[in-house]
């Protein structure tokens, strides 16, 4: 530092005004009082102390910076096309939503109509098929179960009739009084051959022919009597053992038709429930699929027209009417530089440090300007090694011009409320670190301490003395653990502004004065 070469030149300056006097001593020849060593050793040493401040302090780091917009877009077009017209050149001043330029829209206009085409297609096709194709649904569905519950009612309907004329109790009367008819006609049919019997002994055969015929109806009407008795009887049985296959087929008959009305019913809920919504949603689907073509071909026409997403100035502009633009590359570079910021990087240990709101300045062909961080990196940027951070310029930037460099002076090292002192009451010696603190006895004590951030001026001592210490911040050859002492001058000692800048004028007079004295320097241990 300045402090310890000009240390080293007032030692030099020091060890030059020995050997002139010697040499001055020698020349004159005479004698001069010698002054015993033990005498100017108990000799007192003129010192300035001070008290230790409590204070903030501050340690900055230059960087390398670039000045740039807070805000700046690259606008780039999302269709390829011809340019028709540009209305704005480098350094023009936008609004946001300017019309900077125009796409030839030929093509698009094409698109759109066909896709209004297509969309009104499909809105036809949607109300046909919810109009007339659902309600023809809806008809066929309930047509087939009303279908299906009639016929369910006449085979039930056939059942119970059958039911009604063949149960076992009306079959059995029906037996009884076939059984009295045939006994009847049994008797008649006896009666009638004894007739006969007798009238062919008598030897009448008017009366003879007549007996045979009624004979011949009597037997047949006997023959139906007994059939139907017999078939009856046989109805009876089958009932009664239910094996009657008429009662069979009417009951099967009635099962499927119960099957069929209840699958005319599922079918029905089914049409009501699920095939019409879901046609409904089919047709919703296919209709918005249309209109969302519809969409993006009048999205696209929007596309036609570019326009400035900011404020701004126009920086950069790389189409030219009747060229050809793409989204491949920006079209305009706009800048809004009522905010100007410096981007610059700062190492890990620098990181630590630096919060959002830290005060800046910054450098540039002998103007400087303040400013203050507004974000700081978390994320190590490979291709420098660095932390990246922002700065926002306060006030008018003038002629930051955006990409230039510029110097950055920011914080990177803090310590609040700390114990400081001038670095010049710091000793070395042998990786030593010590002060000097006056004793109330009047002698110098050589004290250890610990010591954290430093700048040019001030340094923080983390332990080893307190603000009620008195540290010796002048220097002296002789000046060693035990030397008697004498304060002369405590300037900064009860100074509201800290020690830094009074202490160093201090010790620089001190050491003037030392080495005028022929002292030795032995700061540096």
């Amino acid at each position: 530092m300045k402090k310890n070469k000009k240390k080293i030149l007032i030692v030099l300056g020091c060890a030059a005004v020995v050997i002139l006097a010697a040499i001055g001593v020698g020349m004159m020849g005479s004698k001069a009082p010698a002054v015993p060593a033990q005498a100017e050793a108990e000799d007192e040493i003129r010192v300035s102390a001070l008290n230790p401040q409590v204070g903030d302090l501050e340690v900055t780091t230059e960087f390398i910076g670039k000045v740039q917009p807070d805000e700046s877009v690259n606008i780039f077009p999302k269709m390829a096309g011809t340019v028709l017209t540009t209305y704005f050149k480098v350094g023009d001043t936008v609004r946001k939503g300017d019309l900077l330029y125009e796409i030839d829209p030929s093509d698009v206009q094409t698109q759109v109509q066909t896709a209004q085409a297509a969309y009104n297609l499909q809105v036809a096709q949607a109300e046909s098929t919810k109009g007339s194709g659902i309600a023809s649904q809806k008809l066929q569905s309930s047509s087939s179960f009303s279908q299906a519950k009639n016929g369910y009612k006449t085979a039930l309907d056939n059942l119970d009739t059958y039911n009604e004329d063949t149960s076992l109790d009306k079959l059995e009367d029906d037996m009884d009084d076939l059984q009295d008819e045939v006994d009847e006609m049994e008797d008649y049919v006896a009666r009638l051959q004894a007739a006969v019997k007798q009238a062919a002994s008598v030897g009448s055969s008017k009366e003879l022919q007549s007996l045979k015929e009624q004979l011949a109806s009597a037997q047949t009407d006997y023959a139906k009597l007994k059939s139907t008795y017999e078939t009856v009887k046989a109805q009876w049985r089958a009932t009664k053992d239910g094996d009657d296959p008429t009662l069979k087929n009417l009951r099967t008959a009635l099962r499927n038709a119960a099957t069929a009305m209840e699958t005319a019913e599922e079918s029905a809920r089914i049409t009501e429930e699920l095939a019409i919504p879901e046609t409904e949603n089919i047709v919703d689907a296919t209709l918005a699929s249309a209109k969302a073509g519809l969409d993006a071909a009048m999205k696209q026409m929007e596309y036609t027209k570019v326009t400035s997403p900011i404020d701004g100035v126009i920086e950069l502009k790389s189409v030219e009417d009747h060229g050809q633009t793409a989204p491949t590359s920006p079209a305009y570079v706009v800048s809004n530089k009522e905010i100007m910021v410096v981007k610059f990087g700062v190492p890990a240990s620098a990181l630590e440090h630096m919060t959002v709101g830290d005060q800046v300045t910054i450098e540039n062909g002998g103007r400087t300007y303040t400013g203050s961080v507004v974000e700081v990196g978390s994320r190590l940027d490979e291709q420098s090694g660095l932390f990246p951070c922002k700065a926002r310029i306060d006030a008018d930037p003038g002629e930051l011009y955006s990409g230039i460099s510029v110097k950055v002076t920011a914080p990177t090292a803090k310590a609040k409320e700390a114990v400081l002192l001038p670095v010049d009451c710091i000793y070395h010696d042998g990786g030593e670190t010590f002060v000097y603190v006056l004793t109330a006895e009047g002698t110098a004590r050589k004290t250890p301490v610990e010591t954290g951030i430093t700048n040019d001026e001030t340094i923080e001592v983390l332990s080893g003395i307190s603000t009620e210490d008195l540290v010796i911040d002048s220097w002296n050859a002789t000046l060693v653990d035990g030397t008697k002492v004498k304060q002369v001058g405590s300037e900064g000692a009860d100074s509201p502004q800290g020690p830094a800048a009074p202490q160093g004028e201090a010790q620089s007079e001190a050491g003037e004065s030392s080495s005028q004295a022929g002292e030795a320097p032995g700061q540096e241990g």
